[in-house]
């Protein structure tokens, strides 16, 4: 992600997780029952930002 900083300043910056899913098999196919996130990261956030 770019974030605009404000006065022409702009800083990169990266975040992510995992999913945990349980998934079961139907006639139809595999479908996720359940869908956790898990593990919720970021890099390079800039001081005092916030989502």
């Amino acid at each position: 992600m770019v974030v605009d900083l404000g006065a022409g300043k702009k800083q990169v910056l990266f975040q992510g997780l995992w999913y945990r899913d349980r998934v079961v098999r139907t006639p139809e196919g595999w479908q996720i029952s359940e869908l956790v996130e898990e593990g919720y990261w970021n890099h390079n956030l800039p001081e005092g930002f916030a989502f």
